[in-house]
């Protein structure tokens, strides 16, 4: 949660009473921090390396600075000073993120430059205007009404998903909904081509449809119909995880459970938004239908059959073709008709999902943070419209996919901003990488400043920065033992580069290196 808010009454007191120096709170600050790091949680599934998640701590999160219940900037003595142990700790937890808005001090945004800038992967930027307006639409949804007061209460847990502390259920990522397999029956009218079987609707042939429109309802449904599913299979597990493994103990801090007699996972918490289930791939989505919309229906100079021929052999023999299509305008550049297929690839995900309640009287909820999923789910994906190839990487996060970022870090988050992402209520990530001789001097961290104030205007909700060159990167991966501290953003959480497996290094190092 947001600590230094709740230590900040105890702080003043033993600073008046004399009986704790700023310095000796600095102190206990900093050896607080480093006890997150004591802990691993990886799965591995192989000798070549973890899966596909590579998860590397238990992203035990903390943030600082935001609103009071008031409406009034909260950023405190203590939120510099955490920001100040995150800077003596280096280390790969706690997830911490700095919560901005439109009234956060500049000097605290230097602060929170100054930190990104040690090349450490912290902090994140979590918009606190955007999740609060995230939390005020949750309420709409039913259940215990969510007021201004509380929704400025509101931090993030685990990665970076937007919750009220001690009041939410806490169910956070169950499974995703695949909305780029549901592109991928589009186009071949619910059959799944790797076992040549029906899965979803038959929604008809592409090559049958007149308009662009019509092959966006197609998609339409096989999105309604995975998210469905989806559904179904988690509230076959809800009841089980209640009846075999409740968490009485934590239940017991948590608003409601008491009162109720029962605990969070049969629905005694105030809240019990979730479980959240992620989009992975909107980005390639949306340049694939770009591509359909422009080349297919508007010029005219690609059929179906010939695209489908194209993407069924993963472009071999159709290299020419294969350029056509990386040529069309890309999410990420802020171009409008690129971008606008993005968007609305996330708006009837977010709408397909609120309309299914979980088992404790809530609603699912909408969010858009990958992990390093994007790795596995591509690795199942097969040639796309987009021009992407079977089993590339999918796009890292809610921002452009790999090398189609063309014209810099302002026009991504400009384009991450045309998105409603108000409705993806648990959140999104956005991974940036930028050039370390950005910060070779001061200006550079007052163009940080202006950059993130940019990032809260646009209404993001979140973004991550890498600060370390390509050159580094590869070098750590040639010669690990000199590169043992080398801590890089992969998702929503933090890992030590060398530890990670060597496929998701590279989708690290495939990240354009942006300047300011």
């Amino acid at each position: 949660g947001r600590a230094e808010q709740y230590l900040y009454p105890f702080y003043r007191r033993d600073l008046a009473e004399g009986t704790l120096t700023k310095k000796r709170a600095q102190e206990l600050i900093d050896t607080f921090l480093l006890r997150f790091s004591r802990y691993r949680a990886f799965a591995s599934a192989e000798p070549s390396g973890y899966l596909a998640e590579a998860l590397w701590g238990n992203t035990h999160h903390i943030d600082v600075g935001g609103y009071k219940p008031d409406g009034s900037d909260g950023t405190n003595d203590l939120s510099y000073m955490f920001v100040e142990g995150m800077m003596h700790s280096r280390m790969h937890e706690p997830n911490f993120g700095v919560l901005v808005h439109s009234k956060t001090p500049e000097s605290f945004l230097i602060k929170a430059g100054q930190l990104v800038a040690l090349g450490s992967g912290q902090p994140m930027f979590l918009n606190h205007d955007a999740i609060v307006t995230s939390m005020l639409s949750r309420g709409d949804l039913g259940g215990s009404p969510m007021t201004l007061e509380l929704a400025r209460t509101a931090s993030a847990f685990g990665c970076n998903e937007p919750t009220v502390p001690g009041m939410d259920s806490g169910y956070a990522v169950c499974i995703s909904a695949p909305a780029i397999q549901a592109f991928e029956l589009t186009l071949r009218n619910g059959i799944r081509k790797k076992y040549n079987r029906q899965e979803g609707p038959a929604t008809g042939d592409p090559r049958s449809f007149e308009t662009f429109e019509q092959f966006r309802d197609a998609f339409t449904q096989q999105v309604a119909f995975i998210v469905e599913k989806t559904s179904i299979a988690q509230n076959i597990v809800e009841p089980l995880v209640a009846k075999y493994e409740p968490t009485v103990y934590q239940s017991a801090l948590i608003d409601d459970c008491i009162e109720k007699g029962i605990c969070r996972e049969e629905g005694g918490a105030r809240f019990n938004f979730g479980p959240f289930t992620s989009l992975i791939g909107s980005a390639d989505i949306g340049d694939s239908l770009s591509a359909v919309k422009k080349l297919v229906y508007e010029d005219k100079t690609v059929s179906w059959d010939e695209l489908m021929d194209a993407i069924d052999s993963n472009f071999e023999g159709h290299d020419d073709l294969r350029q056509k299509l990386l040529n069309v305008p890309k999410f990420g550049n802020d171009d409008d008709s690129a971008d606008e297929q993005t968007a609305w690839v996330r708006h009837v995900y977010a709408q397909e999902t609120i309309k299914h309640k979980n088992t404790r009287g809530g609603y699912r909820i909408p969010f858009e943070i990958p992990l390093a999923g994007y790795i596995a789910a591509g690795a199942r994906v097969g040639a796309l419209p987009s021009g992407r190839l079977a089993g590339e990487p999918l796009a890292d996060s809610c921002g452009p996919t790999k090398g189609s970022d063309r014209n810099g870090p302002t026009s991504i988050i400009k384009s991450v901003g045309k998105v409603n992402n108000a409705e993806l209520y648990g959140g999104q990530t956005l991974n940036l990488r930028l050039d370390p001789m950005i910060f070779q001097d001061q200006m550079g961290f007052k163009r940080m400043a202006d950059f993130i104030r940019t990032f809260v205007d646009l209404k993001l909700h979140h973004a991550q920065i890498n600060i370390v060159s390509s050159e580094i990167l590869k070098a750590a991966q040639e010669d690990p033992k000199d590169y043992r501290d080398l801590v890089v953003r992969v998702a929503g959480y933090n890992a030590q580069f060398v530890e990670l497996p060597g496929y998701v290094q590279d989708t690290v190092i495939a990240r354009t290196e942006h300047s300011l």
